[in-house]
């Protein structure tokens, strides 16, 4: 049953006043991104400057009093790395970044794909996903489903606008790319965290309607296509730029980056992950009205 256009009219409160995670250990103004080992003792986020020059992963582990002083994720701290996802399963961690395919190359012109294996404690050798890796554009923020279907963000360079591609595994290799057109929009489409089982689907938009220049929008599976995306409500979307979706190994925690901007919109003022509960199953009845 498609939802309906009343419920689409006012998405209401499925979730509590979002507050900032970990203020002053994780969340200290320049830091975006969630991610979760399945256990939810390591967590894996970004730090960055203003100008975003510089990206690196850095990881905290929970302890018996919070979390740990964060440090340098191990894989990270010499190229842009970013957007950090551990598979469902946690065997696998996806990245993105502009370090060179083969030892001894120039840095990539724009972030690629990548991903590791998990080895004992730590994780292996990152690899591209060199059969994915188009000419001319960017890729950005990969997430999985416990099948191992990927979906992230293409960026074809010299432009402003992204979209969100979905990208089946077969046995040991990936393809064909598939382009979301359900999910389209005259803007930027990005961000993609897909549920585990792929029953939905939230991302980031800036198209019309909006409350700021970026909001998070979720849509839901119906059989081979997707749903009309219906925007978070003002719990979680405000005047500022709302990206970056994460949710907490059981599912009921949404995270999410809050990025505050100067007026004339050239420099990042603050940026901090946010937590808010969040309940999809609850979501959908609602939606349906």
């Amino acid at each position: 049953m498609p939802i309906r256009l009343a419920a689409l009219l006012g998405l209401l409160a499925v979730v509590q006043q979002a507050t900032v995670f970990a203020p002053g250990m994780i969340s200290t103004g320049n830091v975006f991104g969630t991610t979760f080992t399945p256990d939810g003792r390591t967590i894996y986020f970004n730090r960055s400057t203003p100008d975003r020059a510089s990206l690196t992963v850095y990881q905290s582990t929970r302890t018996a009093t919070g979390w740990s002083d964060p440090v340098v994720a191990p894989f990270s701290g010499r190229w842009r790395d970013f957007d950090a996802f551990v598979s469902p399963d946690g065997t696998q961690l996806w990245f993105n970044s502009n370090r060179p395919f083969s030892p001894g190359d120039s840095a990539q012109r724009s972030p690629r794909t990548w991903v590791m294996d998990r080895t004992g404690d730590g994780w292996g050798e990152a690899r591209p996903l060199r059969e994915l890796a188009g000419i001319g554009r960017a890729e950005y923020f990969t997430s999985t489903t416990r099948n191992g279907t990927l979906y992230f963000t293409v960026h074809p360079d010299g432009t402003r606008n992204s979209a969100i591609v979905r990208v089946p595994r077969r046995g040991t290799t990936y393809g064909p790319e598939q382009r979301l057109a359900a999910l389209d929009s005259d803007s930027a489409d990005s961000n993609p965290l897909v549920a585990p089982d792929e029953s939905f689907l939230i991302f980031m938009s800036s198209r019309a309607g909006g409350a700021g220049r970026g909001d998070l929008y979720i849509a839901f599976r119906e059989g081979e296509g997707w749903s009309a995306p219906v925007r978070l409500g003002d719990d979680v979307n405000t005047p500022a730029v709302e990206f970056a979706p994460g949710l907490s190994p059981d599912g009921r925690t949404l995270y999410f980056t809050r990025m505050v901007r100067t007026p004339d919109d050239r420099a990042i003022v603050e940026e901090n992950i946010h937590s808010v509960p969040f309940d999809a199953a609850v979501l959908r009845r609602k939606l349906r009205g």
